[in-house]
């Protein structure tokens, strides 16, 4: 438990934290709809293609019945397999605000959230915590890594001069 509330980020930095992933999710959404705009013109190009393969075969009488069923069955085959990939970029719709009012209620208040967890819980919540576990050494707990979140979360709360700050990573300019 101690442990657990040393490596507690602070609540301005789980803030950033809740910013930073709205704003990668926005960034993934964009390019998902741009990605499924993409696949639905090729299967709207890939109808009409089977639509001329139809009108040549049952109005136009230009090709034969065997070349007909060939384009037919292989313009469907690939009109199913893009509208599969379509179906594969859809995000499932979720609440993202909850998921992250979760997630930075776990992290601010983890000795808590471990505390109400079942025995299994805490086990995979410590595996997350700490995934190369945790040394017992006489009367207390260390590790040497922690997840990547409080890692991140708990440099930036020391002031560790290794990150950059929030101005960017040009040199700031005397006022």
């Amino acid at each position: 438990m101690k442990l657990i509330e040393q490596v507690k980020p602070k609540p301005e930095y789980l803030n950033l934290f809740k910013e930073i992933v709205i704003d990668v999710w926005r960034q993934r959404q964009s390019e998902i709809l741009k990605l499924g705009a993409t696949l639905q013109s090729r299967v709207d190009g890939l109808k009409a293609r089977r639509q001329r393969v139809i009108d040549a075969f049952l109005h136009e009488r230009s090709i034969d019945k065997p070349t007909y069923k060939e384009q037919l069955d292989l313009l469907n085959e690939e009109i199913a397999l893009a509208e599969l990939e379509i179906h594969e970029t859809r995000i499932d719709e979720m609440d993202l605000e909850a998921a992250l009012n979760f997630a930075t209620n776990a992290l601010s208040n983890a000795a808590q959230f471990w505390i109400q967890c079942s025995p299994e819980q805490k086990q995979r919540f410590q595996r997350v915590l700490f995934p190369n576990g945790l040394v017992f050494e006489g009367e207390s707990y260390r590790t040497a890594e922690t997840c990547l979140a409080f890692s991140y979360l708990q440099a930036i709360s020391s002031g560790d001069p290794s990150l950059a700050s929030r101005t960017g990573i040009e040199p700031v300019s005397p006022p």
